[in-house]
Parts: structure tokens; sequence; C-alpha cells
């Protein structure tokens, strides 16, 4: 907004200062600072629908009080004649002067107003970016470069984030099968949210649900409660709460709950992969919906009438092409030509982390040789990614193999590279940081291990790529039994 334009959008407040509803819809509305001004206000529930009407009448309040210390007559000028309601008439029978006179010195008191104003919006745009990039830091660190297919599907999570604001809304839940980017869409969403929505938040909370039977030994009965246990956990943790100290879940809830209440939230409960796991994130959901915003990311459909489903399904062929060739780009190998391409479409369809995994391969072995055990596996998503990382675990050297057995203790999150060579050692393989670059270098190049783009890279394992190591583990202890 240019300097004239402010000063009209200034006026424009001023003439709407005693009418909330008219402030509403005044372009000073739409300014950083009154958003950041927004934020700060206590209002009731009674006065919440003007809750930016009232935030355009302080920040309007501020400037003149700014304005007030340097040209107290300006100051003084504006409120008589807008806060204050007085006639021009009465006013420059007052001051003894004329009307153009008056309306002079109006303009310069307006233009004087417009340049605090101007000077509050570029303060509060330093903070808002150090603000995003603080929130953007509790995300965990990305696994693509770039997310291909998915235009509507964000646009759909920033317009119900953005409307959650007001009052948090239903759940979100992303469904859709193994592969398909759940993950990478929920993060994907808010960083697009973030950078296009700028949206008045305090936190995001990421929490992580990981697979597994728990402790040794645990019941049956009791796997869904430890699953339990880890998310509020990791969210007491983030909250810098003391959840662990209180003795059972319900009260661990109630404290998240009461502490979300006072700062607008956005919740996260990701890699949700059985009905158990979909029961505890709706209980947690139940709890903290009222006061903050829940998105579940989830293998299984949950047919809530009070969550919202974003379904995620394969990619279509012209989008999965896209993809191969950018895979190809990063993996600096030979791109597929089209025709090859859609062949590779037509025997895996468009599941992403699957076209990944068989782009890689084709960095070690000819398309043809690819295609060709594709064509002879099963047709079942399982029996794919069966044969597609048995492919790639052959790809490895011995080596490579040993520590990919290691990463199975990855944590969900990921590692920096001492955790990696912790993860990659208990495969009892220790090897040097040459060694476990070199694997390291295997793996990623094949896409078995995902590796965030940052100075100070995150390594992080798929969640099938899970599965397939637990799975290739059973087989070595059977093997070693016989």
């Amino acid at each position: 907004m240019d300097d004239q334009n402010l000063t009209a959008a200034v006026l424009d407040a001023l003439n709407a200062y005693h009418d909330l509803e008219a402030l509403e819809a005044v372009q000073l509305a739409s300014l950083q600072i009154t958003r950041h001004l927004r934020r700060g206000l206590a209002v009731s529930s009674l006065m919440a629908a003007h809750a930016t009407g009232l935030a355009v009448r302080r920040l309007v309040d501020q400037a003149l009080a700014q304005l007030d210390r340097d040209q107290p007559a300006a100051a003084d000028l504006l409120r008589l004649r807008f806060r204050q309601g007085r006639l021009v008439r009465e006013l420059t029978d007052e001051r003894r002067i004329g009307i153009s006179t008056f309306y002079e010195r109006q303009h310069k008191a307006l233009a004087a107003l417009a340049t605090i104003v101007a000077e509050m919006e570029a303060q509060a745009g330093t903070a808002s970016a150090s603000r995003r990039r603080a929130l953007m830091a509790l995300l965990p660190p990305p696994t693509y470069r770039e997310l291909v297919g998915c235009e509507e599907h964000l646009t759909f999570l920033a317009q119900t984030l953005t409307s959650s604001l007001s009052r948090p809304g239903y759940p979100l839940a992303i469904t859709g099968l193994g592969g398909l980017g759940k993950t990478s869409l929920a993060r994907e969403a808010l960083v697009h949210w973030l950078a296009e929505h700028q949206p008045a938040i305090e936190r995001i909370l990421w929490a992580t649900v990981a697979q597994g039977d728990g402790p040794a030994g645990l019941p049956e009965g009791r796997r869904e409660r430890y699953a339990l246990d880890q998310v509020l956990s990791q969210l007491g943790e983030q909250l810098d709460e003391p959840v662990n100290a209180l003795p059972g879940n319900e009260q661990r809830l109630r404290l998240l709950a009461g502490r979300l209440a006072w700062e607008p939230s956005v919740v996260v409960i990701d890699n949700v992969e059985t009905p158990d796991e979909v029961s505890l994130a709706l209980t947690i959901a139940n709890v903290l919906a009222p006061v903050a915003q829940l998105l579940i990311t989830s293998r299984h459909r949950i047919d809530q009438t009070n969550v919202q489903p974003v379904e995620l399904r394969e990619l279509g062929v012209e989008d999965a092409l896209r993809l191969m060739h950018l895979e190809a780009q990063r993996l600096r190998i030979e791109p597929l030509d089209d025709s090859t391409g859609r062949e590779f479409y037509r025997h895996i369809g468009g599941n992403p982390l699957a076209l990944k995994l068989v782009v890689a391969q084709t960095g070690y072995l000819p398309a043809s040789h690819v295609l060709e055990g594709l064509h002879k596996r099963e047709p079942s998503m399982h029996r794919l990614f069966a044969h597609v990382y048995d492919t790639s675990w052959q790809l490895l050297s011995e080596r490579a193999q040993q520590i990919l057995l290691g990463l199975v203790l990855l944590p969900p999150a990921g590692a920096t590279w001492t955790g990696l060579r912790v993860a990659a050692e208990s495969g009892g393989d220790r090897c040097d940081d040459t060694a476990l670059a070199g694997a390291v270098d295997e793996l990623a190049a094949l896409s078995l291990l995902q590796v965030s783009p940052a100075l100070d890279p995150v390594y992080s394992l798929h969640r099938l790529t899970y599965r397939f190591l637990e799975r290739k583990l059973k087989l070595l202890e059977e093997e070693n039994e016989e």
C-alpha cells in the first residue's frame, strides 16, 4: 500500500472508529499489525465476532498515542474530529481558522499518522517473519523437495485451518494407503498456510505414533494405552508441561487442554496405522478439539461425523510422470522417457513411494529389467512393495545392508548424524564416518533412506521401510534358528 492509499485507509478507519462492524471491512483490518494486535486481545465471547474491529481500533489508538508524543496538536485535532465526533465548524470556530486551513492541518495529521502505521506494520512484518520461522522449526524436516499433485488438498486444508482460528473446528483427518504421502501433505499444508495466510497461531504440536508392541511383554489389551501414553508424553514435552507426573491419561489430557485454551494452536497426530490407534487419536481429539485444531494422518479411513476427511488417492498419470522426472533429477540419473514412464505407471499405479523406489533402481539396472520384474509380481500393493523393497535390498552392498538393518532403531522423527551412527552400529557393524557415509550414499541413492535437504540433515525412514526391515529381521532370525 503506497503512502496515499495508506493515508486514505487511515481516514476510513477513523471515520468508522465507533462502528466495529464497519471496522471489520476497512483496509487496515488486513494488515499484519492488526492480526498481531488481534492475537493479544482478551475479549469476551459476546465480543469475539468483533475481534478484528477491536484490533483496528487498538491500532488507531496506539498510533495516535505515538503521534501525541511528537505532534500533540496533530493528535489532538484527530481525536477531537474522529474519536469525539466534533463538527468541523465547531473546531474551526474554536481555533479561529478557515475551513481550508483546517483541512490542510487535518491532511498533514493524517499523513503523519499513516507514517506511524507504516512503521508499525514494518515492525510487525519483521516479527511475523521471525514467528513463522519459529513455527516452521517445530515441524518435522521435509523428506521431499517438491510435493506433486496436492494443490487442491493444500487449498482446502489452508481454508479449513484459517476458518478454525475464530473457533476450533472438527478434527481434520488425512487418510490413505501407505506411501501416498500423508505426512508430507500434513507438513506442506502447514508450511503453505503459514507462508500464505500468516495465521494468528502461537504453537504447532507434532506427535508421531511409533508402531510396535511397546515394552517387552506388554499385554495385548495395554498396547493402545501405551500408544496413548507416548503421544501425550510428546505433547507434554513440547508444551513443557509435566504430564508424565500425573497418574492417568484423563488428567494429562485435561492439563494439555487447559494449556492450549490460552494460545491458538494446531496439534498433529501423525502415523495412526491401526484401528486401536484411530481410537486413541479420537480420544485425544474429543478433549483437545474444542481448544485446538487437530490434524490426524492415518492409513485407516475415519468414518466419524465430527471429523473432516481428506482422502489421498494415487497420482494421475501426468503427475506420476512429473514425479518420476523430478526424482531422476534429484538422484542425477538418466530420466525415463514418457513411453517408459507410462509403462511403469501401468504396472505400479500412482503410489509416490513406489514410483520413487523404482526410479531409483533405474540408476543401477536397465529400465527394461526393472519393468520385467514388475511384470512378474502378483497384482497387489502388498506384493508390489515386497518385490520393490526386495529388489532394492539386493542392489545394496553387504555393508549397506547391515547398516540398514540397524536403522530400524531410528526414531520415527529421524535423527542427525550422531543418532544415525548409534542406530547403524546397533546392527553389530562398527564403522568409521567414511564407511558410514558410503553406506548412507547407497541407501539414499536407492531412496531407502530419506535425507532432509538442509545443512545439518535429518536422516529418517519411511513407515513402509520400517515394516520391510522388521520382516527382514524376522526372516534372518528364523534362518539363524534353523
